[in-house]
């Protein structure tokens, strides 16, 4: 029959055991936990990257086609004042004629005789 010494060895040796399967199954749960959050993070780091490179490219296109559109807006810019000045023009005619249109209104709606004297 084992002795109580023999006994609290054999306790001690199963408590011990038993915190290193513990520990052993903490340490393996948790590396598992990094691991994927490390691949999210790689996955999170290669979108972020091929994100990047699509914007380089697009800036780098818009940056070549740059002198092509200050030309174009070189050669639609006097057109563009042109258009602007005939604009205002019509407008300041449109405004004559509207006065012109009240003042002929006036003297149709006036007696004859007020008519004349006013000519």
């Amino acid at each position: 029959m084992p002795s109580g010494r023999e006994k609290r060895f054999v306790a001690l040796a199963v408590l011990i055991l038993f915190l290193f399967s513990c520990f052993t199954f903490w340490s393996i749960t948790d590396h598992r936990s990094l691991l994927s959050r490390l691949e999210k993070a790689q996955d999170e780091l290669s979108v972020s990257i091929g994100r990047e490179a699509k914007q380089q490219s697009e800036y780098d296109e818009a940056l070549s086609e740059l002198p092509v559109v200050r030309e174009k807006i070189g050669e639609i810019s006097p057109l563009a004042e042109k258009a602007e000045s005939a604009v205002s023009e019509l407008k300041e005619l449109r405004k004559q004629l509207r006065q012109e249109k009240k003042r002929l209104e006036k003297l149709l709606l006036q007696p004859d005789g007020q008519a004349e004297e006013e000519q």
